[in-house]
């Protein structure tokens, strides 16, 4: 669906009274600048629908309930020889003008003014409160949102069937796999017509069995000495990849046969207990419920799907823990996924500011990456009109230990995620859902 002025018109008003209240919740004699200097931020966006490099956005708490300025830097003519025009002030004044409120334009003397103010009453507010406000109004959805994730979704879901019907993607690289995957996701999003900013939400990760077990696999890294290789009829790929459409995001991983041998023996079993728990998750989830309580439910549900398969040792079955070890974890490697929204990692609200500080601080000093528990702590609630990703995965070595060893023998990483909007009563939205997942099915298409 593409928006008109006046749905555009009516988010933005809806927009506008979020930053109302969250102005009105601000502490008094305070400012606060969102400034992404380089980059575009999507805070500064969610507030005022406007996004390019260099917009920043100033916030006063005095007299008043809250004032806010949006500094739109501009290009030289010098400039524009070799990058283009940025917006003129007035456009965006004009753009704007029905749902500005207390929105101000402001130019670079006023920005330097907003230094100056310092110390004269006015005191710098805690950005990360102020983040966090902006955050949870952003992880509730309004309709429009959901429309143009879905949108996104659908160019996402187109692109992946493209994929799929390809017959000759055995001896292509995995590098080869991506350009051609990278092609048919912006395929995908012009079919969606004119919708404003669009494109990747992020580089596209295509690997092969082993290449999987790194999460955030990327041939191209400078230096690293994971370097792309040919796909063989054994092998299957994993594609994590997503379209962003009118400014708003979709994730989707799909682990997906080359031929009939990709998933021969305990492989294929290891497959199938993944797709029951992913699909089974789906369907579980409900608002209210914790990132730590999903990631349990996760741990269980994938625990359950590999009893239930025989790869599991008598000892990891018995284990009072039962999915809660070290060894258990190790193989799950990550928590059940993200949020998605404006961000292809969205923003998420701590009930506590502590708990958000603690979590930066421990992100920052490496410590947070080296505790496979540590999404069982999540306290971050996914709240109705929630759009999250469901992406469980299982990641074999030869010393996982608690599968039996001709399961231990499959080494490598599978991963099946979809974009879901969260609702009341078990009537979650699958937004990916269309693209297979069933082994005899994603085969199908080749044929």
């Amino acid at each position: 669906m593409i928006f008109g002025p006046s749905e555009i018109a009516a988010e933005m008003k809806y927009r506008m009274q979020t930053r109302t209240k969250i102005a009105g919740e601000m502490p008094q004699d305070t400012f606060f600048v969102l400034d992404p200097q380089d980059r575009m931020d999507s805070n500064v966006f969610y507030l005022t629908g406007v996004r390019f490099p260099g917009v920043a956005l100033a916030f006063f708490k005095g007299k008043t309930n809250g004032d806010f300025y949006l500094f739109v830097p501009q290009t030289t003519p010098e400039q524009e020889v070799w990058t283009l025009p940025l917006p003129k002030r007035k456009d965006i004044v004009e753009k704007i003008s029905s749902y500005s409120g207390s929105l101000k334009i402001m130019d670079k003397g006023m920005m330097e003014g907003i230094v100056a103010r310092r110390g004269k009453g006015l005191k710098r507010g805690d950005r990360d409160v102020l983040e966090n406000r902006i955050a949870e109004a952003r992880m509730v959805k309004t309709w429009t949102e959901i429309e143009r994730i879905r949108n996104a979704a659908d160019a996402t879901t187109s692109a992946f069937l493209d994929l799929m019907v390809q017959k000759r993607l055995e001896g292509r690289s995995e590098k080869s796999i991506r350009y051609l995957m990278d092609y048919f996701l912006i395929d995908g999003v012009t079919r969606m017509g004119d919708v404003g900013e669009a494109g990747h939400s992020f580089p596209t990760i295509v690997a092969t069995p082993e290449h999987a077990l790194c999460l955030h696999y990327d041939f191209s890294s400078e230096g690293s000495s994971m370097k792309s290789r040919p796909v063989t009829a054994d092998d299957y790929i994993v594609i994590d990849a997503g379209a962003r459409v009118d400014g708003y995001c979709s994730d989707v991983t799909r682990t997906i046969p080359i031929s009939e041998r990709s998933f021969k023996g305990y492989r294929k079993g290891l497959y199938e207990a993944l797709r029951l728990a992913q699909e089974r998750l789906v369907s579980a989830i409900k608002p209210g419920m914790t990132f730590g309580e999903l990631n349990i439910m996760m741990a269980e549900k994938i625990f359950d799907a590999l009893k239930t398969e025989g790869a599991l040792t008598l000892r990891a079955q018995t284990d009072p823990a039962g999915a809660h070890t070290r060894e258990m974890w190790k193989l799950m490697l990550h928590g059940i996924g993200h949020t998605v929204g404006i961000d292809v990692h969205d923003s998420v609200y701590y009930e506590k500011i502590e708990d958000l500080k603690s979590r930066r601080a421990k992100v920052t000093s490496g410590v947070h990456l080296y505790d496979p528990f540590r999404y069982v702590g999540g306290k971050v609630v996914v709240p109705p009109r929630g759009v999250i990703t469901v992406e469980p995965g299982i990641y074999v070595t030869a010393d996982s230990s608690v599968l039996k060893n001709s399961y231990r023998k499959c080494v490598g990483g599978m991963r099946i995620e979809d974009t879901v909007v969260v609702n009341y009563e078990g009537r979650n939205e699958n937004l990916t859902g269309k693209i297979p997942k069933d082994i005899s099915k994603m085969l199908s298409l080749k044929e």
